[in-house]
């Protein structure tokens, strides 16, 4: 799973505004924490400016409990799937 949020999701994104990610891929939960954004970062173009927050399953149940931000952003996140990026 992964979600756009913030400025993006909401629709008042600026020309000069980055992407927000929250990656929630099986795939790295093998990988530690530290070395997810490099891992994901690669296969995004250098030109797109993104700040990637990158958790397991177990990691973003936990994170999305106590944030303050996750439970803002929950709202209007938009859900990132190979079905509506084939749109």
């Amino acid at each position: 799973m992964s979600n756009v949020v913030r400025d993006f999701a909401r629709g008042d994104w600026l020309i000069n505004s980055d992407v927000d990610l929250i990656a929630v891929p099986l795939s790295l939960r093998d990988i530690p924490w530290h070395e997810r954004y490099l891992v994901l970062r690669r296969l995004l173009p250098p030109s797109i400016s993104v700040e990637i927050l990158a958790y397991t399953p177990g990691e973003f149940e936990v994170i999305k409990r106590r944030s303050v931000v996750l439970k803002d952003a929950e709202k209007y996140w938009v859900e990132l799937t190979l079905e509506k990026l084939e749109c």
